[in-house]
């Protein structure tokens, strides 16, 4: 199945080029999970392809149809559990020397090293955000739902 979204910002596909252009996407869905990269057509051309480079999460203030939007939302709480589960076994399975690792040793002539993160510090803050990610999708689910039930 094909899901097409129109009048999507360049800024919410790509990083830098087309950011003020607006593009048609196309998003494939396989049993209501999206597989494959998620493509952009346009601006001036139906033809012309771009492969977005930005997480799909970019695209959920500019989609307003409540059926897409559920299925980016449960999509991204599948990712975000996916997530958590990864950071929680490295965090559980490293070794102590392991998670104590930083980038370079730490030298007080040089200030900027001592800023530098151990390895389970750095899983601690992505778990932590991978969390609130997770904890903010499923809020934004609830409350569409929620929207739905009284129908609005």
């Amino acid at each position: 199945m094909e899901l097409v979204v129109d009048s999507i910002p360049g800024g919410a596909l790509f990083y830098e080029e087309c950011a003020d252009d607006l593009f048609k996407v196309k998003i494939c869905l396989e049993d209501h999970k999206i597989v494959g990269p998620i493509h952009g057509y346009g601006p001036n051309s139906e033809e012309e392809e771009f492969e977005v480079e930005r997480y799909f999460s970019g695209l959920l203030p500019y989609v307003h149809d409540v059926w897409v939007r559920r299925i980016l939302l449960e999509n991204l709480i599948v990712d975000a559990k996916l997530e958590l589960d990864a950071y929680d076994e490295e965090l559980n399975t490293a070794s102590p020397e392991e998670l104590a690792k930083i980038w370079e040793p730490r030298d007080r002539s040089k200030w900027w090293t001592l800023l530098y993160l151990t390895k389970r510090e750095v899983l601690q803050y992505r778990k932590y955000d991978a969390q609130r990610n997770l904890t903010k999708y499923e809020k934004m689910l609830a409350r569409l739902r929620s929207d739905l039930a009284r129908g609005g």
